[in-house]
């Protein structure tokens, strides 16, 4: 069986400065996932997004699919269309499902695992403070520990219409400051 190759975050392309978000980083919960085909790669496991997301940089030679849905919404009311889709057989641990996911360009990781690979793959996305984040098959039980990393806080931040986060929140409300907030002296 060969090695497959990893993607490291020293050979991942950087975003453009007119896309992160002047000096802000965030820390992130990422998991090392394999892409059947590809390799292994850093993911971040995303329970808000409905859609499996994939840098088309990774994908790029590969066969790939047009994008045939509506553009994805994003943080601060405007859209995103996906370059292209793909399936794609991802696996984190015990957990591997088959999903046809969005190739975004300019991407700030990877790989993003939305809602529609933790269905696919009977996984589920454990978050309990002060513990590090874990994926969990929900069939065998086993755990794969997240591990956290800096990245850029990207201005092209994708919110999928429809997606449990957009249940709670809405785009307007993330615009506004909040109701009890004084005025700044002008």
């Amino acid at each position: 069986m060969a090695l497959l190759p990893t993607v490291l975050a020293r050979t991942w392309p950087k975003p453009n400065l007119s896309e992160t978000l002047d000096g802000s980083l965030v820390q992130c919960a990422l998991v090392n996932a394999t892409i059947a085909g590809i390799g292994q790669v850093d993911a971040f496991p995303d329970s808000g997004s409905k859609v499996t997301l994939v840098s088309r940089h990774l994908v790029g030679s590969l066969p790939l699919l047009p994008w045939t849905r509506p553009p994805l919404a994003v943080v601060g009311g405007t859209t995103v269309a996906p370059a292209d889709a793909i399936c794609l057989k991802i696996s984190v641990g015990p957990s591997t499902g088959l999903v046809e996911a969005a190739a975004l360009d300019n991407n700030a990781v990877p790989l993003i695992l939305g809602e529609d690979w933790f269905a696919a793959s009977h996984a589920q996305l454990v978050f309990q403070p002060p513990m590090p984040s874990e994926i969990r098959h929900s069939t065998t039980g086993t755990s794969v520990r997240c591990h956290e990393r800096l990245l850029p806080r990207m201005s092209n931040a994708v919110m999928i219409q429809g997606s449990s986060f957009n249940c709670h929140a809405s785009t307007p409300q993330l615009s506004r400051p909040p109701a009890n907030a004084t005025p700044r002296p002008r």
